[in-house]
């Protein structure tokens, strides 16, 4: 009985962790992605100025 609850109790832990990080790494993505986007247009911007 023991031995199930605590089975039980690890892979809750576990999928919930796993929830987590998930979000967490769409949220870098979603960051990364703004970055890189606004890194391209400073760029173009610059070089439509520069020549």
């Amino acid at each position: 009985m023991l031995d199930s609850t605590l089975l039980f109790f690890v892979f809750f832990v576990r999928e919930h962790s796993v929830l987590i990080e998930e979000k967490f790494l769409h949220i870098n993505l979603l960051v990364i992605r703004k970055g890189i986007q606004a890194s391209a247009a400073f760029a173009s911007y610059f070089n439509e100025r520069g020549s």
